[in-house]
């Protein structure tokens, strides 16, 4: 697709899936790190069966560079003009069996973290989601639930709506696609985790792009806003751990930008 039809369908649907951003024969080699750091290091994300991990650039050198692929890049930069950052990034594996997830949108417009935007939203949405597709994203394997078109809709069902959160709704669909497929989406689409069916895991990446001004150091452990917002309450929010600067370093010089502003331990880069 075309940047002008990645951006037709992801305002008026509010998703598309980009194929073969990762070359085919770069998949195999992508899956066993993923696998590998969220068997070190993964822990659960709230249902049986779905395992992340976060504190992870460092062991992905061979999915790092795709990061910023101008075909991903510049639907963030359309958004969000230069300078686009990235505010998160895990490893998402589900296990054969899990438990279907609830209905959500991103942070930071789910309703149930202390970080949210008050609804209703504004038109106008300030995080660009993108979940990688690492193995083979199918109906039988669980593709992530979708509702096409909700992200008009000026809150979702975290916020209280009506709408049952565990329950199937009328026009969900499946979202689907070959490995080394990109799924785009507006952070505000109501989503949810699909059962996998299979005999075998689906292997994902999930990365979100946000803009320059947008300030989204709630997630990262040890900060003041999520001391004062997270800590001191007693709550439960998402978290990004902070860049090592020798981490850092280690990237290709195309993705650096994007998490400059992450990177803690000396001096910023």
């Amino acid at each position: 697709m075309t940047l002008k039809e990645i951006l037709m369908h992801l305002e008026i649907d509010g998703w598309c899936v980009i194929e073969g951003v990762i070359p085919e024969e770069k998949v195999a080699q992508i899956r066993q790190e993923i696998e590998a750091v969220t068997a070190a290091q993964g822990v659960s994300r709230t249902y049986q069966g779905v395992v992340s991990a976060y504190d992870i650039l460092g062991d992905l050198p061979t999915f790092v560079p795709h990061i910023s692929d101008a075909r991903v890049l510049n639907v963030a930069e359309n958004w969000f003009g230069p300078h686009a950052r990235i505010s998160f990034t895990s490893t998402l594996i589900t296990h054969p069996g899990n438990d279907r997830g609830r209905w959500h949108a991103d942070w930071p417009y789910n309703q149930e973290k202390p970080g949210h935007i008050e609804p209703p939203y504004p038109d106008f949405s300030v995080q660009l989601s993108s979940l990688w597709m690492i193995s083979d994203f199918t109906e039988e394997n669980g593709g992530t639930w979708i509702v096409p078109g909700s992200h008009r809709v000026s809150n979702n069902p975290t916020g209280d709506i009506g709408v049952p959160l565990f329950e199937p709704y009328p026009t969900e669909m499946n979202a689907t696609g070959r490995a080394g497929s990109v799924m785009l989406f507006d952070s505000r689409l109501w989503h949810a985790t699909a059962t996998n069916h299979s005999d075998g895991p689906r292997v994902g990446m999930v990365v979100r792009y946000i803009p320059w001004w947008f300030n989204a150091e709630i997630l990262m452990p040890g900060s003041e806003e999520r001391r004062r917002m997270v800590d001191e309450p007693g709550l439960k929010e998402n978290e990004m751990p902070a860049v090592e600067p020798e981490v850092y370093e280690g990237l290709p010089e195309a993705v650096k930008p994007l998490y400059r502003h992450w990177v803690r331990g000396r001096t910023r880069m």
